[in-house]
């Protein structure tokens, strides 16, 4: 994967994270994962950005050995994000790409 262009008018969130063991930051988010996190975050790291304190215990289980498939993450005081995981190369590095829905009103 490298080109952004194709995910941007996605309704579901992307956001694509450089997989590293010290800081997970953040290559790439489109329009709809900005929404969901209320702002946009290309070039910060995801645990400074995601908008509830659980956004640290994520990065770290995604620096584990084996990050999950699956997470549910609350995004602000009253939604909450379910977030599928795959692992991908981008623009020839490594990284973790989350695919964000939000499931507040299932």
């Amino acid at each position: 994967m490298s080109s952004s262009d194709i995910y941007e008018s996605l309704p579901v969130g992307v956001c694509v994270l450089r997989f590293s063991r010290k800081a997970m930051d953040v290559l790439y988010a489109n329009p709809a994962m900005a929404e969901i996190a209320g702002s946009n975050f290309t070039g910060r790291l995801f645990k400074d950005v995601w908008p509830h304190e659980d956004a640290a215990r994520f990065v770290k289980l995604l620096q584990g050995t084996n990050p999950p498939r699956t997470f549910v993450l609350p995004s602000g005081e009253k939604s909450w994000v379910r977030v599928d995981i795959t692992r991908e190369r981008w623009d020839g590095e490594d990284c973790l790409i989350l695919w964000a829905t939000d499931i507040s009103d299932m």
